[in-house]
């Protein structure tokens, strides 16, 4: 077993190996090698045991051992055709010039052609579920903006801009945004940013700030720089040493309570509707409304969005109407509306801080350090 922040050098040779197998990879990596360290097959995730319809781990093990004894030939033969068509590509990359500037501007059209071909009207981002906040799609979409608007090319220029827009909207109204207390989530497993991967990483939320932080600059419209705020008040908060460290990551697990035998997935972040009436009391109607809080949960927007039923009776926060619509149904206006939101966030978050918390990885990566603070 290798820690990939440990030793980032064997993870690159191995992920490199299992994106070109497979056209992606992610973590935890797991590749089978022979004797010689050449690997003979590999993939991401396998569940301990096989479960809606992938094999687990067992089952992986059983056939890697089966075609090590029936096939190890083929394997190594395989593996070795692999190494070399990697050793290639890579060669290739090392003696890679700096590229021309038109041809750089034909990929960085092309980027954005493909980009606005995988939009997404109804939910913004680009591609379907699970759905990563990719803060560096927003930034070519920004960057192609500004190039439309220097030539004058206005229609072309708003076009992008409400892609960008609409994007950081949904994303913040999301689940996949932790409105209690700050930050964002690693990915939504819907389309909808609603149920999220409750991990927290520290690049993703340098980047996102960074984005939210240029759209605020181009729109002048708060609401974003608000977003950005949100994000690095939660850095600040939880996330930073006694001697001005930032930590890498926090734990998509938690228990439900001290002392509970496991760990489930987003325990810390979830809300029955009964533990809102009880803390909020009188405003309980109004932030329920507000964040789709349901007595059955509120996990049925998408069947991506909790398809084994693990969150029954819980609810991800996720805003679906417009403040502003919500507040005239009140009586009450914009300003006093929010208030309430604010005052309500404020006490859940009071009684989110006395459950056990997800854990820190609180090692120091400069690569990560680099994406928060750039």
């Amino acid at each position: 077993q290798v820690d990939r922040e440990e030793r980032p050098d064997v993870d690159k040779v191995y992920m490199t190996y299992v994106s070109a197998l497979y056209g992606g990879g992610g973590w935890p990596l797991t590749v089978f090698l022979s004797p010689n360290l050449k690997p003979l097959m590999g993939g991401t995730y396998f569940p301990p045991d096989d479960k809606y319809g992938r094999p687990g781990f067992k089952t992986i093990l059983r056939k890697v051992k089966e075609a090590w004894d029936t096939k190890r030939d083929a394997l190594e033969k395989s593996g070795n055709v692999v190494i070399e068509q990697l050793r290639d590509a890579l060669s290739a990359k090392a003696n890679f010039q700096d590229v021309p500037n038109d041809v750089a501007v034909l990929y960085v059209d092309q980027c954005v052609e493909k980009l606005a071909s995988s939009y997404d009207p109804k939910f913004g981002g680009f591609g379907s579920a699970p759905k990563f906040p990719r803060p560096v799609e927003d930034c070519i979409m920004l960057y192609k903006f500004r190039k439309h608007m220097e030539a004058r090319q206005e229609s072309e220029a708003q076009n992008i801009m409400k892609m960008v827009t609409h994007t950081l909207q949904c994303m913040a109204r999301g689940g996949v945004h932790d409105h209690v207390g700050g930050g964002f989530h690693r990915y939504s497993v819907d389309e909808c940013w609603h149920v999220p991967h409750f991990e927290k990483m520290l690049y993703d939320q340098g980047q996102i700030a960074n984005v939210y932080l240029d759209t605020y600059v181009i729109t002048g419209d708060e609401y974003y720089s608000s977003v950005a705020r949100d994000i690095l008040d939660y850095l600040r908060r939880d996330m930073i040493g006694e001697d001005g460290e930032i930590f890498s990551a926090e734990d998509a697990d938690s228990a439900e309570y001290e002392g509970a035998p496991r760990k489930k997935e987003g325990s810390f972040y979830v809300w029955t509707s009964q533990e809102i009436e009880d803390t909020l009391g009188e405003n309980a109607e109004l932030f329920k409304n507000h964040y789709y809080v349901k007595s059955s949960g509120n996990c049925d927007l998408s069947g991506m969005s909790d398809p084994h039923n693990e969150f029954s009776g819980k609810n991800v926060l996720i805003e679906r109407k417009p403040g502003s619509l919500m507040a005239s149904k009140y009586g009450k206006s914009v300003d006093e509306y929010y208030g309430i939101l604010g005052e309500c966030r404020q006490k859940l978050f009071d009684v989110r801080s006395k459950r056990p918390r997800p854990h820190l990885d609180d090692k120091v990566l400069v690569h990560m350090l680099t994406a928060a603070c750039f």
